[in-house]
């Protein structure tokens, strides 16, 4: 668990994951920046990459 801050923001550079992919630690980091907003909701902006 390497807490980097808001320096690996998916949503900038946008990394090509398959979203049945998506490491759940990452979900939770995002969770954490975008207080708020929902695991589901997360999910779908990752699969719009």
């Amino acid at each position: 668990r390497t807490a980097r801050g808001r320096t690996g923001i998916i949503f900038g550079s946008r990394p090509l994951i398959p979203a049945s992919s998506v490491p759940e630690e990452l979900i939770e980091q995002v969770q954490v920046v975008l207080q708020g907003k929902s695991r589901n909701l997360i999910l779908r902006e990752l699969q719009r990459t």
